[in-house]
């Protein structure tokens, strides 16, 4: 294996920077037109692509998340869409549906 010298990890450290600026800007756009965070917005996505119906395990394999890490998505995602006095208290099952 190549040893990593000053040059790779120059390399490196310039890809990683560069997905982060590309990554931020994606996320302010997303927000400023949407009032979505890109992580609520990839939970939507995964789940317009599969017919608006998955168990939490096939979104996590999806998202590359554990359940609490999802959950918490999930709950943020509540949260930016509904009103406190609608927003259940324990769920079990979430039914999202687009609206035209």
């Amino acid at each position: 294996m190549p040893r990593l010298d000053a040059e790779r990890v120059a390399l490196w450290r310039a890809f990683q920077t560069a997905g982060e600026v590309v990554s931020r800007s994606i996320e302010a756009e997303m927000f400023d037109e949407f009032h979505l965070a890109l992580p609520q917005f990839d939970l939507l996505a995964a789940l317009a692509q599969n017919n608006d119906q998955m168990r939490v395990k096939e979104l996590c394999e999806i998202l590359s998340a554990v359940p609490s890490s999802l959950s918490r998505r999930i709950d943020s995602l509540l949260n930016a869409v509904t009103s406190p006095e609608k927003k259940p208290q324990r769920l079990k099952t979430i039914v999202l549906s687009s609206c035209d």
